[in-house]
């Protein structure tokens, strides 16, 4: 149980910390 919830708290991490490099990519490309 403990490994399957360190893997969830893993993955959430790098999937937030993908969707912020997502955001930050796209405020930096916007041409504003």
């Amino acid at each position: 149980m403990h490994n399957v919830r360190r893997k969830l708290g893993s993955e959430a991490i790098s999937t937030a910390r993908g969707m912020g490099y997502r955001i930050g990519w796209a405020l930096d490309s916007d041409p504003r």
